[in-house]
């Protein structure tokens, strides 16, 4: 097992390499929210567009001496919000920190959506969906999915958060532990650890699907490249009660895709049209693509001044999009 890097060149390697493009979300009202990416900041400055007139405001709750990272942006045109998510590290400890920001420019305060002392989280998903309303005068929710990667001394865990929100005002937060989740088992040869080297944590992407409330999420293992897929259907418990939940709808195993980092920094991944792509963010960008129950072979592209990693991630995710529907219902397995 190749586990002679230390924690600290494995971090210093994945900052130079997993450096992503600025995060964005553009409103049907030609509005672009856009924020800095990937990196540790003293606080988090949201840029706004519309024409040609431009502001920044920070977020709540960022000015202080905490750090933050990994922001993510998402618009909901249905409650005419945004949500940011990001990562905090401070004096309260490691958390998941979401706040929304109205068209009116109405900052919500922040919530924390998970945080404890002794672990670290990073790898931040996010997607959104919604549920209609199940009785009359109820308003519709809109779903709020989160998946990350807790990092602890010598254990990488995935985890899933779901929060619901009912006329903008936040109503739930769930957290579980997406192996739970997917409660799936496979072979010995689909566990066993491979010898590759290590990474911050393993791979891991999530999208909505479908059906609007549902989401899929893929994630990999530590020391393997084998995937976990599964699929989550959020339910409201009870008649009138505000609280959601994941409901299982789906969870495969998935064989060793085989594509492992030669630098140290994590392996990349994305959802497509009910395909999963996972690809190395190097000079020599590799990829895989799992689709029809197998992986596709190794496939690379040289990266030069003329074709960057992140154009070809967008051609990638293109052509994945224009395939047709992949007829593969991985979410049936293992029922």
């Amino acid at each position: 097992m190749i586990r002679s890097l230390a924690a600290a060149a494995v971090l210093l390697l994945a900052g130079f390499a997993t450096a992503e493009p600025m995060q964005t979300a553009l409103t049907p009202s030609n509005v672009l929210y856009a924020i800095a990416p990937d990196g540790d900041l003293p606080m988090l400055e949201l840029t706004l567009k519309s024409g040609t007139v431009m502001s920044r405001v920070l977020v709540p709750g960022t000015e202080d001496s905490a750090v933050e990272s990994h922001p993510r942006l998402v618009w909901d045109d249905t409650d005419k919000q945004l949500f940011v998510v990001w990562h905090r590290s401070g004096e309260e400890g490691d958390e998941i920190r979401l706040a929304t920001l109205s068209a009116r420019g109405e900052w919500s305060a922040p919530v924390t959506v998970a945080g404890c002392s002794d672990a670290k989280r990073t790898g931040l998903q996010i997607a959104l969906g919604h549920a209609a309303s199940t009785f009359e005068g109820e308003p519709a929710t809109t779903l709020v999915h989160i998946a990350w990667w807790k990092i602890a001394l010598d254990s990488q865990t995935p985890e899933y958060a779901l929060l619901a929100f009912e006329n903008g005002k936040h109503v739930s937060t769930e957290v579980e532990n997406l192996i739970d989740l997917a409660a799936v088992r496979g072979s010995s040869s689909e566990t066993d650890t491979e010898d590759i080297v290590d990474v911050l944590h393993p791979p891991m992407a999530m999208a909505r699907t479908a059906n609007s409330g549902e989401v899929e999420i893929a994630f990999g293992a530590q020391y393997s490249t084998a995937m976990t897929r599964v699929k989550l259907q959020p339910r409201k418990i009870g008649s009138h009660v505000r609280i959601w939940k994941p409901g299982r709808i789906g969870g495969s195993l998935l064989p060793r895709a085989g594509l492992t980092s030669a630098t140290g920094a994590p392996v990349r991944s994305f959802i497509a049209n009910g395909r999963i792509v996972l690809y190395t963010p190097d000079e020599q960008f590799r990829y895989v693509v799992y689709d029809n129950g197998a992986w596709t072979p190794t496939r690379m592209i040289k990266l030069d001044a003329q074709l960057s990693g992140d154009a070809l991630v967008e051609y990638l995710r293109r052509a994945v999009d224009d395939q047709e529907s992949s007829t593969e219902d991985d979410g049936a397995a293992n029922e």
